[in-house]
């Protein structure tokens, strides 16, 4: 655990960029369907750089296997809900005072047309802000958080995702930063797993190595998992890559096909027809759950 903490003291700057995803030259507001299904999909190339400008004709989008009828396609910066849940545990107790004294800097580039909470955790919860474009009420928050007890990672996951539905943006993601494992939480890998197959929030982790379930769940929401490795310089790496990946996103939408509101699991895949030669990734949700009429 002792590789992981001296990293996260760079955890300013992953949040800086983090919060970096906005709308500055947007001056309408996005409003989408409530009826539309909204996948946000990120495309590499196979050296692991993103592709932008693909044209709508270029993609093609499945729910269970049926080709659906793509609706919306948005490539723009629109504005984001982001919630950001900070561990401040006790293992976190030699990086809080950098963090405390640098944290009013992280949030330097957020902009009127975003959204933020801040929650911070240990062995309980604390939404220290609700839903704010007040960036100098976030850094005033930053400035108390103080570490100690132990590590209630799934709860505050579960708590995050449900805190962060509440967004107004159609953009939302939860960055969660930790350097530990769980050993303190009621919710379990299977309660966030199902929470978060519940929501269009993109999932990102930093710092934690110690649930590759987690990971995986990261991943499947169309976020990450970006640990710091080595000297906290390489962490300009991965604020770059948390930056890309928000503002190289293509947002599609549809509306299903299948009408039955059943409140069963639907397996979404997206796919892109590649110039000639070239190989292309995509990373996009791997699928929602229904509306239920019948709970």
């Amino acid at each position: 655990m002792n590789r992981l903490r001296k990293p996260v003291v760079a955890f300013v700057a992953i949040l800086a960029v983090t919060c970096a995803f906005h709308a500055q030259d947007i001056v309408k507001t996005l409003t989408v369907d409530v009826n539309i299904v909204l996948i946000p999909t990120t495309i590499t190339n196979e050296r692991g750089q993103y592709v932008s400008g693909l044209e709508k004709n270029k993609f093609q989008i499945f729910e269970d296997k049926v080709e659906q009828e793509i609706v919306y396609f948005s490539t723009e910066d629109a504005p984001m809900s982001l919630g950001i849940v900070l561990d401040a545990s006790g293992s976190m107790n030699t990086i809080m005072d950098p963090a405390r004294r640098n944290g009013g800097a992280c949030l330097n580039m957020g902009t009127d047309d975003d959204e933020y909470f801040l929650m911070v955790f240990s062995d309980k919860l604390k939404v220290n802000t609700e839903f704010t474009t007040d960036l100098r009420k976030l850094r005033a928050q930053m400035l108390t958080v103080n570490s100690k007890g132990s590590t209630a990672l799934y709860d505050a996951i579960y708590a995050g995702l449900a805190k962060v539905r509440e967004g107004t943006n159609p953009r939302k993601a939860l960055v969660v930063v930790s350097d530990g494992y769980d050993n303190s939480s009621r919710y379990t890998g299977k309660n966030v797993r199902e929470a978060l197959k519940e929501t269009d929030v993109q999932l990102y982790l930093i710092g934690n190595e110690g649930d590759g379930a987690l990971t995986a769940l990261a991943e499947s929401s169309g976020g990450r998992s970006l640990s710091p490795r080595g000297r906290t310089f390489e962490l300009a790496n991965i604020c770059t890559e948390i930056v890309k990946n928000l503002k190289n996103q293509y947002l599609i939408g549809y509306k299903s096909t299948n009408d039955s509101r059943d409140g069963k699991w639907r397996n979404v895949r997206v796919k892109v027809d590649p110039p000639k030669d070239v190989k292309l990734n995509v990373r996009s949700r791997t699928g929602y759950y229904a509306r239920n009429d019948n709970p």
